[in-house]
């Protein structure tokens, strides 16, 4: 991930070592298209972080999450406790994403 301060989950940066951000530095991000390689990233944002998409984006994105098994955000958190020993599953709560749509 780039180290770009001020978009990241305060949970996310307190377990690798950094000060958590009060609130975003940036004003929001861009979501084009719900392809995982566009929208996986999402899990690691700020709560407070805007996530700019069409309704059709967030529909297809959160009819993912329903239909999941363990919920939107959750390969985030496998994929994090596999790389980074010290972490587990658990040590994160679930994420809220903050979704501004357009038609």
């Amino acid at each position: 991930m780039p180290d770009i301060e001020g978009i990241y989950r305060d949970d996310y940066l307190i377990k690798m070592g950094r000060a958590p951000t009060t609130k975003p530095t940036v004003d929001g991000v861009f979501l084009t298209h719900a392809h995982a390689d566009h929208s996986w990233n999402i899990a690691f944002l700020h709560k407070d972080m805007p996530i700019y998409c069409g309704e059709t984006c967030e529909l297809i994105l959160r009819a993912a999450q329903e239909s999941s098994t363990t919920g939107f955000g959750m390969d985030f958190h496998t994929l994090l406790a596999a790389f980074i020993p010290q972490l587990s599953e658990g040590d994160f709560p679930p994420i809220q994403l903050n979704w501004e749509t357009f038609p």
